[in-house]
């Protein structure tokens, strides 16, 4: 396994590992530490099914349904798998928040207590467009001004 930062803000792509097969400890154990150290992390040319996603990424700590009553659902969907797709079959989206649907966010801020974590798998990739940007909000407050970490100091926000 081979880890290599993607820039000095955020990021590392880690090689040479098949997520699609059972990882030991020490092997798991690298993984969380890059995503530790980096905040990102990037694992190009795997194919998974639901389960092993959701395997691998329950290892990092309990998954959040993601299913909801107002999101389309596949037969045999894993509950913590969503699909974000503008495809349609018979007519209809084959998946959740269509073409236009998402803009700046950042997954479940409206929750009390917000998933720790997101794994976006891509199955396929528009030729243009699709774009998914990240920020390294750790490095933004760190670089801020002191009187405006001052001015922050206690404060606290809520997302609703």
């Amino acid at each position: 396994m081979k880890i290599q930062p993607l820039s000095p803000a955020l990021g590392a792509e880690i090689l040479n590992v098949d997520l699609s097969q059972p990882l030991d400890n020490g092997a798991f154990s690298k993984i969380k530490q890059a995503w530790i150290d980096h905040l990102i992390i990037l694992f190009r040319d795997q194919s998974l099914d639901e389960q092993q996603q959701a395997a691998f990424c329950g290892r990092f700590g309990a998954l959040i349904a993601s299913i909801k009553p107002n999101l389309e659902v596949r037969e045999g969907q894993h509950p913590a798998v969503m699909y974000v797709s503008n495809i349609k079959e018979n007519g209809k989206l084959i998946g959740s928040l269509p073409d236009g649907e998402m803009y700046f966010h950042s997954d479940q801020c409206h929750s009390e207590r917000p998933a720790m974590a997101t794994m976006l798998y891509a199955m396929e990739i528009p030729s243009k467009g699709g774009d998914t940007l990240f920020a390294n909000m750790y490095r933004a407050y760190e670089t801020l001004p002191n009187e405006l970490k001052e001015k922050l100091s206690g404060r606290k926000a809520e997302n609703v």
